[in-house]
């Protein structure tokens, strides 16, 4: 099987959990927006921005250091001391974390919350804390044998348990937003459960304590960088929180929800590409195969990046309330936002095969910088779009910065022209349907569908097609057609 249909077979796998989750969570948004007001949005955003930012001081990305590792055994006999000094070494950083994170949680919410009311939240948020750590490192030893289907089956089972208990929680015994930490707990127990009698032959293969000191110094940076991660991508919320209300860090939270769907697509990709990486870039044409997958990345978190913007209209209006609708407007700065810090991620997976991990410290640290600085001159006289605008400014920094620190390492040369037409398609097309104000539901997906037409008419016009990828397509679509055909054939014959 080549790269580019090894990396569609597995990103399509991989893309199932994440669409189902992402579609039943939009379409259970009439149930959490009826139960939930937008400052228990807000509340649940802060406490999860919290508690990931404690996660990553302790937790150190061991599942990245653990694909790096993994890759580098010789034999089966490395690869399950890999695996088991991983697993163990998890878990005892996520009990530290949740034993002191659950000792101060009621700190915490005197700082966050200025109140004592939300210890108990900050409680549940860690004890999910030891058990997700491993869980991590046992979804990373899936992806890293390829094995896509087992972890969607896995993915999947942890969605329906959160989303049934969601329900039950908060329709039945009108929890509120302890429906939502007492279903990730829940489900994070189970996931944990299922992961290691799954792996329960991998998992007792003796501990390594210098292998879990070689790791830990891998991962450390890795680490550091999740922190200043974490604060680039959620510090918005803690300044919007004094400059304005916690009805505004829901609304901001709801946009986030939208436009961060971008980045869930392009964690399906990253899913099967982080786990792959090495091997591809070992490859003779390793360096032709990245640069052309990163055209193709582009390619397709665009085109999703103007369906978002094109159709946010109608779909906040159809699935909230009215006085979340406001949400939609900040949207498609938001998605254009995670189409760079994707490109920017990208990258990074230069340093990461490189063995550069303290470079990604370069880059997360300006960018916290740069992030704190425009979150401080504009989140205070702009609010909600002073946030998002800030978000934007800090990706197109970081993505500056990451493709410095990349070409000091290796110079992959990018096809830019190309990812700039995109690129360029794509704010057109966009800004089109935002440009045309539409009252009526009927009238603004006919808006959204007409600007999604002129994104592909633009991508036409501008050529960004190759001929030999035209060729590609029309053979692949002529193999499917004539396999369909087979199919239909055999079946008709039986």
């Amino acid at each position: 099987m080549s790269v580019y249909r090894s990396i569609v077979k597995h990103t399509a796998i991989y893309s199932i959990a994440l669409v189902v989750g992402k579609m039943s969570s939009v379409l259970l948004l009439p149930v959490y927006t009826r139960y939930l007001s937008p400052a228990d949005y807000g509340i649940m955003e802060l406490l999860d921005l919290t508690g990931f930012i404690l996660a990553s001081v302790l937790g150190a990305r061991v599942g990245d250091a653990f694909f790096y590792f993994f890759s580098r055994a010789r034999d089966d006999s490395e690869r399950r001391k890999v695996v088991t000094t991983s697993v163990w070494g998890a878990f005892l950083w996520g009990s530290i974390g949740a034993v002191l994170g659950y000792a101060a949680s009621g700190l915490l919410s005197r700082l966050v919350f200025g109140t004592d009311r939300y210890t108990f939240c900050f409680q549940l948020v860690f004890l999910a804390m030891a058990v997700s750590f491993p869980a991590e490192v046992g979804s990373s030893y899936l992806r890293a044998l390829n094995k896509s289907h087992l972890y969607v089956g896995c993915t999947m089972l942890r969605l329906v348990l959160n989303i049934a208990a969601n329900v039950v929680l908060l329709v039945f015994f009108n929890a509120g937003i302890y429906a939502m930490l007492w279903s990730s707990l829940i489900s994070a127990i189970v996931l944990a459960l299922v992961l290691l009698v799954a792996g329960r032959r991998m998992i007792f293969g003796g501990f390594d304590r210098p292998l879990f000191t070689s790791i830990f110094r891998y991962a450390l940076p890795l680490g550091i960088s999740s922190i200043g991660m974490t604060i680039i991508h959620g510090g918005d919320r803690y300044f919007l929180k004094g400059a304005a209300t916690l009805s505004d860090v829901g609304l901001y939270a709801l946009a986030y929800k939208f436009g961060f769907l971008i980045a869930y697509i392009a964690s399906a990709f990253d899913n099967q590409w982080s786990a792959q990486l090495f091997s591809v870039l070992r490859q003779p044409d390793g360096d032709k195969h990245f640069r052309r997958v990163f055209t193709y990345f582009m390619l397709v978190l665009c085109t999703a990046a103007v369906g978002i913007s094109a159709m946010i209209r109608p779909l906040v209006g159809v699935l909230t309330r009215s006085e979340y609708h406001a949400a939609a407007e900040l949207v498609p700065v938001i998605a254009f936002a995670y189409v760079i810090r994707a490109a920017s991620e990208y990258m990074r997976g230069i340093l990461a095969f490189h063995n550069r991990p303290s470079r990604n410290v370069v880059v997360t640290g300006l960018g916290v910088v740069a992030t704190l600085t425009a979150y401080g001159l504009l989140i205070p006289p702009f609010k909600l779009w002073g946030a998002a605008i800030a978000t934007l400014i800090t990706f197109v920094f970081m993505a500056a910065v990451a493709w410095h620190q990349a070409r000091r390492v290796h110079d992959y040369r990018f096809e830019w022209s190309r990812i700039f037409r995109i690129f360029a398609a794509a704010v057109i097309a966009s800004a089109v349907s935002f440009a045309v104000k539409a009252n009526s539901l009927a009238a603004q997906f006919a808006t959204g569908t007409a600007a999604f037409i002129l994104f592909l008419v633009l991508l036409w016009l501008l050529r960004v097609a190759e001929h030999d990828e035209i060729s590609l397509a029309r053979s692949e679509l002529d193999s499917l057609r004539r396999s369909v055909q087979e199919r239909v054939g055999t079946l008709a014959g039986e």
